[in-house]
C-alpha cells in the first residue's frame, strides 16, 4: 500500500471490466482509492479501457508479467519493481500521477533466456531522498543428460540491494551476490525499513540443515558511508518481523527451547 497526499495505491487480484466473463482473466491490477470520497478505481486514465491486460492499460499492462514489489509513492510519482514479459528483465517502474503512462527508470537485472523459470521477491522503500530496493531470484535451469535421456533441474540464486537516485538516475548497488549454486542458500536482505541515517533489514538464511528452518538476523546500513552493521546474529530466530523507532529496535524472538 502506497500513500500520497490525496489517496492510496495498491495491487490486488481482479478481473477485467470485459462483458465476456468466460474470457475475463484474473490478474494482479493496480488500483487507486481517494481519501476524500473513498472511491476505489482502476489506476488507468484511458477512456473506455477494459483493463483486460492489454499493453496500453496502466493498471493491468501485459508488458510486465510479474509486478514483484508493493508500490511506493515518492516525490509525485508511484514506483514499483516488475519483471518484463518479453525478456524476464527486472526493472524499476515509474507511474505518472495521472495514470497516463509507465516509464522504465532502471534495469536491475538483465533477463537470462536459458532460465526455465524464476522465483523472486522484491521490496522498495523511499528514504533520505533515495529509492532503496532489494531483489532476490531463484533461477531454475533444466539440464539434459544425453546418456540417461533424462532432465534435471539446477537452481542458482542471486540478490541485490541498491539505492536509486531519482534526480540523477544513477543506481548504487550496496550489497549483492551472484549465481550461488544452492537452492535458498543466500543470506538475502528482506523487510527494508528506513529510520534516521540508516536502512534496516533482515537477513534471510533459509538453511534446512543444522538451523532447522528459516533463521534471520537484523542489520543496518548507513546512508552516510555505506557501512553495514550487524545488530542481531544470524542464528537468532525472529517472530513477526521487527520495527525501528528512533535509535531503538523492537522484535520478538523465539524462545531458545523452541528453536531446535
Amino acid at each position: 500500500l502506497a500513500e500520497s497526499e490525496n489517496g492510496f495505491y495498491f495491487f490486488k487480484r481482479s478481473q477485467s471490466d470485459s462483458s465476456d466473463q468466460e474470457h475475463s482473466e484474473d490478474r494482479k491490477a493496480l488500483f487507486y482509492s481517494d481519501k476524500e470520497t473513498g472511491e476505489c478505481v482502476w489506476f488507468c486514465n484511458r477512456a473506455n479501457c477494459l483493463h483486460d491486460g492489454n499493453e496500453f492499460c496502466v493498471a493491468t499492462t501485459s508488458k510486465y508479467e510479474q509486478l514483484v514489489s508493493s508500490p511506493v509513492w515518492f516525490e509525485g510519482y508511484l514506483y514499483t519493481v516488475a519483471r518484463k514479459t518479453e525478456d524476464d528483465s527486472i526493472v524499476l517502474l515509474r507511474y505518472e500521477a495521472d495514470a497516463s503512462a509507465i516509464t522504465e527508470m532502471q534495469t536491475i537485472y538483465i533477463g537470462d533466456s536459458t532460465v526455465y523459470d524464476y522465483e523472486m521477491q522484491a521490496e522498495i522503500i523511499a528514504h533520505r531522498g533515495y529509492l532503496w530496493y532489494t531483489v532476490s531470484r531463484n533461477k531454475f535451469y533444466v539440464e539434459e543428460d544425453p546418456n540417461l535421456g533424462t532432465a534435471g533441474v539446477e537452481i542458482l540464486c542471486d540478490y541485490q540491494l541498491g539505492a536509486y537516485d531519482v534526480n540523477s538516475g544513477q543506481t548504487t548497488v550496496v550489497l549483492s551476490a551472484d549465481a550461488q549454486e544452492h537452492y535458498y542458500s543466500l543470506a538475502n536482505p528482506i523487510n527494508l525499513q528506513g529510520e534516521g541515517n540508516y536502512i534496516y533489514f533482515e537477513v534471510l538464511n533459509a538453511s534446512w540443515g543444522e538451523q532447522n528452518g528459516l533463521t534471520t538476523g537484523i542489520w543496518r546500513l548507513s546512508c552516510l558511508n555505506g557501512e553495514t552493521e550487524e545488530l542481531l546474529g544470524i542464528n537468532v530466530r525472529i517472530e513477526n518481523s521487527y520495527f525501528v523507532h528512533g535509535d531503538r529496535l523492537f522484535c520478538q524472538q523465539q524462545d531458545e527451547e523452541n528453536t531446535g
